[in-house]
């Protein structure tokens, strides 16, 4: 049954999630019992927003037609908004709970999490972009292959931003 398996996929991945909250560092700040959960939570919040830029960049853009692009589009700008303020939200409370007390710009932990917060802004200046020029495209009604082309560079570029900001330490 379909919702059976839904329902073991998703643990499936929740319990992946979990293991980088066990081995990073979210075990180890002031409080674990608040940190793993707030590190699986922002680990799935991250997957939910890579994940589909991933899909559309080599599927989504070619495969699909203009209105099931659009529609695609839409559930992924939404689902892909409430992700980023899970992000925000978890990425917070991270930093709150981290053992560290030096100022931001002191140590090199805060330092690269200065980084990962101007390459988010990167990655949300990109994902502005398409929204212009997917908007551009629906109501023109046409996918002209430069249109096209170029907004696949620009989802790939998100992407990239995406991957080199979630797979550095946390």
């Amino acid at each position: 049954d379909h919702v059976g398996q839904a329902r073991l996929a998703s643990l499936t991945g929740i319990s992946l999630m979990a293991t980088w909250a066990w081995a990073g560092h979210a075990k180890s700040q002031r409080w674990p019992l608040l940190g793993v959960p707030v590190d699986i939570t922002h680990h799935i919040a991250a997957a939910l927003w890579i994940g589909p830029l991933a899909i559309v960049a080599t599927t989504a853009l070619t495969a699909l037609a203009p209105g099931d692009l659009e529609l695609v589009m839409r559930r992924m700008s939404t689902v892909a908004a409430g992700a980023v303020a899970v992000i925000v939200a978890t990425g917070a409370i991270q930093t709150a709970d981290s053992s560290a007390a030096d100022p931001l710009l002191d140590d090199a932990h805060g330092r690269y999490l200065v980084a990962k917060i101007v390459l988010i802004a990167a990655m949300l200046g990109l994902a502005n972009h398409h929204r212009t020029r997917l908007a551009a495209m629906f109501h023109a009604d046409q996918q002209p292959a430069s249109r096209v082309s170029t907004l696949r560079r620009s989802i790939v570029a998100e992407f990239a931003i995406g991957v080199a900001v979630f797979q550095g330490r946390d």
